[in-house]
This record gives structure tokens, sequence and C-alpha cells, in this order.
């Protein structure tokens, strides 16, 4: 397989180094200058990047397009590039339609969409896919977890949860923060935030999907520390706000 990727920014550069590291990927990786930066690390870390001079040289020279513009310049970019039948469109632009993009991208009649997620990079975490696509299953398992959604309903939930990637970082944070203030060495405080939350975070993936809600009743006693501070940023409605916030998030990525 010969991998085009358009846009080089934070996600494309994870996508890229997650399959070259991680994933194992074997075939060649063309990127767009775009940003040079970027592009240029890629090709002086792994012999399989070349970077291009331009956005269709890389279209040509691919059977696969990685597409990782921002949603507003996915129009222009794509009506610059002439694509043919049998290749395959991957859009990891969080909000364009597939509808969109099957006008913008013919004759090419391969086309998905996908939110990775940063972590990617180091081979983990999800990676959505809509529609499901058997033949990119295997490229996109060697970086995440892949779940294949029917329709851009479902597409559009998940598009919601990947918000949540700034907030959970500030909980994190947050956390080790405090126990500073209580006296603990900056060092051991990020240790302990961080390792309880991957452990937490890792327990939540063994939990049945109907028992998922259930965990929280599991670290807590009557009268108990955990108690405590969930039944205080629930009266304070901090979880009611954090779903308004999601709402205002599928507001938003409905427009497009």
């Amino acid at each position: 397989m010969k991998l085009g990727l358009i846009g080089t920014g934070i996600i494309g550069e994870a996508f890229v180094r997650g399959l070259l590291t991680a994933g194992n990927f074997a075939g060649e990786i063309f990127v767009s200058k775009r940003s040079e930066e970027r592009s240029t690390r890629l090709s002086a870390d792994f012999d399989q990047v070349t970077v291009m001079n331009s956005n269709q040289e890389i279209v040509e020279q691919s059977d696969t397009i990685i597409l990782a513009v921002l949603p507003e310049q996915t129009e222009s970019v794509m009506r610059e590039l002439s694509f043919t039948a049998d290749q395959i469109i991957l859009s990891i632009v969080s909000s364009i339609t597939l509808k969109s993009l099957a006008e913008w991208g013919a004759p090419c009649e391969k086309i998905f969409r996908g939110i990775p997620l940063p972590p990617i990079e180091n081979g983990i975490g999800p990676f959505p896919i809509c529609p499901p696509s058997p033949e990119l299953d295997s490229l996109l398992s060697s970086v995440g977890t892949v779940v294949s959604l029917e329709n851009e309903d479902q597409f559009l939930s998940i598009a919601v949860g990947s918000a949540m990637m700034a907030m959970f970082y500030e909980m994190v944070a947050t956390t080790a923060e405090y126990m500073e203030t209580a006296g603990l060495p900056a060092a051991p405080a990020a240790q302990y935030a961080t390792s309880m939350m991957h452990a937490l975070a890792d327990t939540a993936m063994n939990v049945d999907e109907k028992e998922l809600h259930q965990l929280s009743q599991t670290c807590l006693t009557p009268g108990g520390l955990n108690e405590q501070v969930l039944f205080g940023l629930r009266d304070a409605g901090w979880y009611q706000t954090l779903k308004v916030e999601m709402k205002g998030i599928e507001d938003r990525l409905s427009k497009y």
C-alpha cells in the first residue's frame, strides 16, 4: 500500500508515526509540505516518508489518500485535485460530511471518515471509521481500536466524545496540582495522578458496556472520600454542565 497524507498537522504526524513504529507499516508514505516543519521532521526520521512538492503529486503516487486539512480548507483543496475511481480517500477532517467528500472527490467511490486521536502515535486509542471499511481495517487496527460506524449520526456522537480530551488532561493536571499545594513534590504528584488515571481507564476497558455506568459505584463507601467528591460535583451541577457542553459540540458539528 502507498499512502498519501495531505495536510501534515498534529494528527497527521501522529498517524504517520504510529503507522511506522507501533504499526510496522512497510509501504511508502508521501506527505505534503504543510506544515513544512512537521513534514521535514517525518522525512528525516523515517526513510519511508517522502515530502512532495504538491498535493496532486501525492494523489498520483498513492492508492490511499489521508485527508487531514482544516475544515474550511477542505473543499478548495479537494477541488484542485484529480482522483481516480479505484483510490481510497480517508478524511480525518472532523466536520465534513460524506456527501460533500463524495462530490469533491469524484470519481473516487471509496470514501470514508475517521477520527483518530493523538495517542495513535503510540498505537493506542480508538479509531472510528464511517462507513465500515474492510479495506482499511488492517491498517487502522495497527494503530488503535477500530470502531466501525454504520452512519453519520453515529459518527457525530463519536465526534462529540472526541472533544473530551482537553477536559480529561485538565482534570489530571488539577489533581496533581492540588497534591502539590498539600506538600507533595511536583514529580511524585504528577506520577501518582497520571498512573491512577491510567489504571482507572484500563479497568474501564475490561467492563461490559452495560456495566460502565456502575464503575463509580464500585469506588464508593458510605460517607467515604470518593462519595464526597462525586456527590459534591454532582450537586454543583458539574456533570450536567458537561452534558450541556457536549450538546453544544453536537449543535456546532451539525451545521456542516
